[in-house]
């Protein structure tokens, strides 16, 4: 009886040093995400201030400066499988002999900060972009990104030439984005498709946020469609704006089972078949942004499509 007693505390003891050990990189990672989404907005504003002031420069030389960003591809899939897991931004600038400082600045689709790079001097050749942002999260399937440059010239090429700030910027979208969870279990994360506000209908949307829900969920059913012999769960989720239990029973399970019976009822029309698809509401569980993170509560809104082999 001692001995047991002995094992129960050093298992209550090793489950409270890993509780907080958890706890504790919790914290440390939420005050480097903190960190680093603050220094990407300051330099979000530099870039929106210096796009201004580029409008507004008075060339000195002709042909005047020109910065611009080319991309390899417009759209990848940086999901690991090998296939387009990068994409290079290549940029460049003519008409400028010496560069201060550059600054590549990626945005997702709500305009938000997503991933920086920056440097002195000349610009690099290439920089290969593999889908992360500064602090390790995974990009979207099926979402635009917006890729600025800011080039700034030094002040003796301000002077010569007039340009005080030279700019240039690209899309790239990411494809169906297929993760690996387990042994032959996969998902498929988006948060690109739009609903009625607390509805799981589609009626008061614009024709482009339609068009973009027909898209994306005409993507996903291809990709169910070229691998057969699968079960596919559609799980809809939520965001717990009162962080209440009650508020996920009584309203967002309700409705993203709704939203998730609408999914599926789109992929069955595609072709997919009824009987390999379950729709599950899950609300408000499982949420990708923290409470405490209000500007990114419009992730926790998604569907996630689990796949598993039959």
């Amino acid at each position: 009886a001692a001995g047991t007693v002995r094992t129960g505390v050093l298992v209550d003891a090793a489950a409270a040093k890993a509780a907080a050990e958890a706890k504790e990189k919790a914290r440390i990672a939420a005050e480097e995400k903190a960190k680093a989404d603050a220094e990407a907005k300051e330099i979000q504003k530099k870039m929106n201030n210096a796009e201004s002031q580029a409008k507004k420069n008075k060339y000195l030389v002709d042909p005047k400066p020109v910065a611009q960003l080319a991309l390899d591809k417009t759209q990848f899939t940086p999901d690991g499988d090998g296939v387009d897991d990068t994409v290079l931004l290549r940029p460049s600038v003519t008409g400028i002999d010496e560069v201060a400082s550059w600054t590549i600045l990626i945005s997702d689709n709500r305009g938000n900060p997503f991933r920086v790079f920056k440097g002195e001097g000349e610009l690099p050749s290439e920089i290969m972009w593999d889908g992360r942002s500064d602090v390790g999260e995974s990009a979207y399937s099926l979402t635009r990104y917006l890729v600025r440059l800011l080039v700034e010239p030094s002040d003796k090429e301000r002077e010569r030439t007039g340009a005080n700030y030279l700019t240039d910027s690209e899309y790239v979208r990411t494809g169906v984005l297929v993760q690996n969870v387990a042994e032959e279990e996969w998902k498929i994360i988006v948060n690109t498709i739009y609903f009625d506000p607390d509805k799981a209908t589609f009626r008061t949307l614009s024709k482009a946020q339609i068009d973009s829900n027909n898209e994306t969920v005409k993507s996903v059913a291809e990709q169910l469609l070229a691998h057969p012999n699968v079960l596919v769960i559609v799980e809809g989720y939520a965001n717990n704006v009162s962080n209440t239990h009650r508020e996920d029973v009584e309203e967002l399970i309700p409705l993203s089972q709704e939203r998730a019976e609408a999914i599926k009822n789109m992929l069955v029309a595609l072709g997919v078949p009824a009987d390999s698809i379950t729709a599950i509401g899950k609300g408000g569980t499982n949420p990708i942004a923290a409470w405490e993170d209000r500007p990114n509560w419009w992730k926790n809104r998604r569907v996630e499509f689990v796949i598993k082999k039959q």
